[in-house]
């Protein structure tokens, strides 16, 4: 399966905790050279964002629920 904008995902988030959410937003952060997932979150996660990165935005969704990983803390993806 090729991942694509709107599949479900769980991911391993920078704080180790395990979460899921749906993807929206799939490729380069502003100097960063790994692929990244910006992933909607099912649950709101205090330490994470709304979809911008260092000031510019990816994506929107609600404080909290948003958050960007580098493509290898993805754990599965599903339709």
């Amino acid at each position: 399966m090729d991942l694509q904008l709107g599949h479900r995902v769980r991911i391993m988030l920078p704080s180790g905790r395990i979460s899921t959410g749906t993807v929206r937003f799939l490729g380069h952060l502003q100097g960063e050279a790994d692929l990244h997932l910006g992933v909607e979150l099912h649950a709101p996660d205090a330490a994470h964002c709304d979809g911008r990165y260092k000031g510019q935005s990816y994506f929107e969704c609600k404080p909290g629920y948003g958050a960007f990983v580098p493509f290898h803390k993805l754990l599965m993806a599903w339709e």
